[in-house]
């Protein structure tokens, strides 16, 4: 007589489980990797004055310097990265946008935002902006791609507000 037993072992199943419920917050650590070897160098970039214009008396605050932020936090889904300039001027007012423009997603808003007496002299925060995001894409894309491409994909929506 010849007695086969079989058995099945499913525990392969449980790690894929596993993985499939831990799998955003895989794809948020790849982000927040590849958010942190960057955002330094965009705040850094961002948070550069040009010179002062000839015989100019403008005493600076550095408030616009100041009051660039950025930030990443998971969201439902992935995550969201976040850019802002907040400063208020000596006269309560909202500045950064008409000195840097404004970070609509359309290069000529943002140029159209920005005050004439600073054309030319202070570089558009848009141009900055979306060359951190289109670096901090094809960085996440090919992270992304070596650890968890066999398991889902990703898609970026960008928006801008103008305030």
């Amino acid at each position: 007589m010849i007695r086969t037993q079989w058995t099945t072992d499913a525990s392969v199943l449980d790690a894929y489980v596993d993985y499939i419920d831990s799998f955003e917050e895989r794809a948020f650590d790849i982000g927040e990797r590849v958010y942190n070897s960057l955002a330094d160098d965009v705040l850094d970039e961002l948070r550069t004055y040009p010179p002062p214009p000839a015989g100019s008396k403008y005493k600076r605050t550095y408030r616009l310097k100041n009051g660039w932020q950025m930030s990443i936090a998971p969201s439902s889904g992935g995550f969201t990265i976040e850019i802002r300039n907040d400063a208020i001027s000596p006269r309560g007012q909202s500045y950064p946008r008409r000195v840097v423009g404004s970070l609509a997603s359309a290069r000529a808003t943002a140029a159209a935002i920005q005050a004439w007496m600073h054309r030319g002299r202070w570089p558009l925060a848009f141009d900055t902006v979306n060359a951190f995001y289109e670096l901090f894409m094809e960085e996440y894309q090919a992270a992304f791609a070596r650890e968890l491409a066999d398991f889902g994909s990703t898609v970026s929506r960008r928006r801008a507000f103008t305030r």
